[in-house]
This record gives structure tokens, C-alpha cells and sequence, in this order.
């Protein structure tokens, strides 16, 4: 069966090794992933986890991120590959395009880096403010048990005042109560002594209700207090049971936020891990795109070369064509030349002829033959030579230059 699977229409439940097109494959070398890492994972595989839901929700997002990226990646590649279609695209578009690929990376990198860092610093802002909390909390314990142990303190001091003053007021009562039985003792003993016996007796009753009332006081006391240690005791237990619960939410949270903290570190050496393979399939890639140019700027040269050779070879064969064609008309008009001189040397020796006998048979023959029969001697003619000021025939004479005018020459 053949695999047509692509980024765009892919199965997510079960995706494959390798996608079926060169540039869904591509999109994934670069941003350094695999095709298997984008399996979208069922709710159910993450029930036996602890933090099921965080561990679910992290694991999606993942999938969608990198999802989104690949299919980014995928549409810059088409359009790359609809650029690259021109074949005359310039060295300095490519250095642009990588220098913003780097770019691009760089400002992954960096972040990556920043958000990382944001991170660092909220869990540090957490356990700062966690323990300005405990240390507010130590200080509040702090300074209600210091305000107690004052009251303590201020109530047992009024305590010992109170018996203090009572101490005092009970011996100046027996001092009084001393110098008035001292005073009656002389006046009547056995009055002083039933008086002595009356206060004796109240004493006693006095006492034994003050004791009465003190042992009824100590009882209410006690009771109080041991209703108050209950009370506490109930308070403490209850403080100790919300401490528990918030010890219990607070281990909570703090398994979730290292747990969380642990996905997060997971995160980043996976990310970390295919950054690093995308800059080694990016560099291959350049250095694949450069041994590219390099060859077909050797194969242009090659074909420059060729080109200027051909075009020399034509020039020289040009230049043979040119030097023969001059040599063939120098010499044409070499053989015109002494032609001609031929001809008019054989005129000149009919003229000089005919002046011999024209001596000899007198000046009226001589004009005779000179105005009827001087061009008609033997029925030859002199050639016409290349137009020029300095070759003209004057009286039946011509003039001839050492050399073939420059028309004949050329």
C-alpha cells in the first residue's frame, strides 16, 4: 500500500515512520522531531500517572505545538520550492534567506532561553513569598505567646500584691486586736477572757468559711482550668487536624509543581535535543545548497569558457578569411597593374613609330595621322585604372604611380 500520508492529512492516533511526500519529511528534519512524535496519545494511557489531567494537558499542548511548527516549516518550504524554480536566483538572496533562518533560530533560542528564565524567577517569587508567609506566621506565634506570658505574669504579680496587702492588713488586725486585749487584760481578765474566747470562736468560723469559700474557689478554679486545658486540647487538636490538611494541600502542590517542573525540564532536553538536529539538518542542507552553486558556477565558467574559445577560433578564422582576401586583391591588382603598364608601353612604341615616319613624309601626314589614326593604331586600348587624382591620362600619355592606389589595395 502506498504511503500518501502528509502533515496535512495524517492520522494522529497512528502516524507513520516517514511521511510519503519529501517535504512534510523535510519540515520535521528541520524543526528536528519525528513523525511518531506527533502521536496524539489517548486520556486513557495517562490514568495509572500521578497528576493524570497536568501530565494530559501538557502532553497535548506538545503535540499541537509542534504540529503547528512542522506545518509552518512545510508551508515555507513550498514556497521555497516555488522560488527555487527560477534557476538565475542570486548569492545574495541566498545569504539573506539564511541569515534568516538564523535569525529565526536565534529568536527561538533566545525564547526559549527568556521563558525558561520566567519560569526560574515565578519559582523563585513562589518560595520567597512561601517563606516571607511561615516567617509572618512564626512572628504572629511569636509575639501572642510573648503578650501571654505578660498576662501571666501581670496576673501573677497582682496575686502576690493581693496576698501581700491582705498579709499586712491580717497583722495590724492582730496588732490592734493585741494592745486592746493588753489595755482590757488589767481591767477585767475574765471579761477580756470571754471576749477572747467570742473572737476566738468567730476566728474559727471566719476561718473556717474563709476556707470554706477558698477550697469552693480553688474547686471553681480547677474547674475552670481543667475546662479550659479541655477547651485547648479540643482547639489544639482541631489546629493540628488543619495542619495536617494543610500540610497534606501544600505536599499536594508541591508534588504537582515538581512534577510540573519535571515535564517542564523534560520539555526543554527534548526541545533542546531537536533544535540541536535541526541546525545539523540545516547545515547539511546549506552545505548541500553551496556544493550545489559551486557546481553550477563551475559548470557556468566551463561554459563561458567554451563560449570565448569558440568565439576566438571564429575571430582568427575571421581574421584568415580577412588576410587572404587582402592578399588575393593586392595581388589582382598587381596583375592589373603591370597589365596596364604592358599595354601602354606597346602604345608608346607604335607611337614612337609612327613620329619616325611622319619625319620622314612631312609635317601635313604627320597631322593627318595624328588628328585621324593617332587612336587607332592596331586597335588597342588602354585599361582603365582605379579612379585617383594622381593616375589621369594627358595627351594620349599616362602618368602611373609606383604603387596601386589604396581602393586596389585594400
Amino acid at each position: 500500500m502506498p504511503n500518501d500520508a502528509t502533515l496535512e492529512n495524517f492520522d494522529q492516533e497512528n502516524p507513520p515512520v516517514r511521511f510519503g511526500t519529501p517535504r512534510s519529511n523535510e519540515a520535521c528534519d528541520l524543526i528536528g522531531i519525528e513523525p511518531r512524535e506527533l502521536r496524539r496519545r489517548p486520556e486513557s494511557d495517562f490514568r495509572n500517572e500521578e497528576f493524570a489531567e497536568l501530565v494530559y494537558e501538557r502532553h497535548t499542548k506538545k503535540v499541537d505545538k509542534m504540529l503547528k511548527e512542522a506545518r509552518k516549516e512545510r508551508d515555507k518550504i513550498k514556497d521555497e520550492d516555488d522560488d527555487e524554480l527560477d534557476f538565475s536566483r542570486t548569492m545574495e538572496e541566498d545569504r539573506k534567506r539564511q541569515a534568516k533562518i538564523d535569525a529565526e533560530f536565534e529568536s527561538k533560542r533566545r525564547a526559549i532561553e527568556i521563558r525558561l528564565q520566567k519560569d526560574l524567577e515565578a519559582q523563585k517569587k513562589v518560595a520567597i513569598k512561601n517563606e516571607n508567609i511561615q516567617r509572618a506566621k512564626q512572628q504572629r506565634k511569636d509575639c501572642l505567646n510573648l503578650e501571654k506570658k505578660k498576662q501571666l505574669n501581670a496576673k501573677k504579680l497582682a496575686q502576690a500584691q493581693y496576698a501581700k496587702e491582705k498579709a499586712s492588713k491580717d497583722k495590724e488586725e492582730r496588732q490592734r486586736k493585741e494592745s486592746e486585749r493588753q489595755n482590757l487584760q488589767s481591767k477585767n481578765l475574765s471579761e477580756l477572757d470571754m471576749k477572747n474566747k467570742e473572737d476566738d470562736k468567730k476566728r474559727k468560723e471566719a476561718a473556717n468559711l474563709r476556707a470554706q469559700r477558698f477550697r469552693a474557689k480553688s474547686e471553681e478554679v480547677e474547674n475552670q482550668r481543667h475546662y479550659k486545658g479541655e477547651v485547648k486540647k479540643i482547639q489544639n487538636l482541631k489546629k493540628q487536624k488543619q495542619q495536617r490538611l494543610r500540610d497534606k494541600e501544600r505536599q499536594i502542590a508541591h508534588e504537582k509543581k515538581k512534577k510540573e517542573h519535571f515535564l517542564i525540564e523534560q520539555e526543554a532536553k527534548e526541545r533542546n535535543e531537536r533544535l540541536k538536529r535541526a541546525k545539523q539538518h540545516k547545515d547539511k542542507r546549506k552545505m548541500d545548497k553551496e556544493k550545489k552553486k559551486a557546481e553550477r558556477m563551475k559548470e557556468k565558467k566551463r561554459l563561458a569558457d567554451q563560449l570565448r574559445q569558440q568565439a576566438i577560433q571564429q575571430q582568427n578564422l575571421l581574421n584568415d578569411d580577412l588576410k587572404k582576401e587582402k592578399e588575393y586583391i593586392e595581388q589582382t591588382c598587381m596583375d592589373v597593374r603591370n597589365w596596364g603598364l604592358g599595354q601602354v608601353q606597346s602604345q608608346m612604341n607604335i607611337i614612337n613609330k609612327w613620329k619616325v615616319k611622319g619625319n620622314k613624309t612631312g609635317s601635313s601626314t604627320r597631322s593627318r595621322f595624328t588628328k585621324s589614326k593617332a587612336n587607332k593604331s592596331d586597335g588597342v586600348l588602354l585599361p582603365p585604372l582605379p579612379s585617383s587624382p594622381k593616375n589621369k591620362v594627358k595627351g594620349g600619355s599616362a602618368k602611373l604611380s609606383p604603387r596601386p592606389p589604396a581602393a586596389a589595395r585594400v
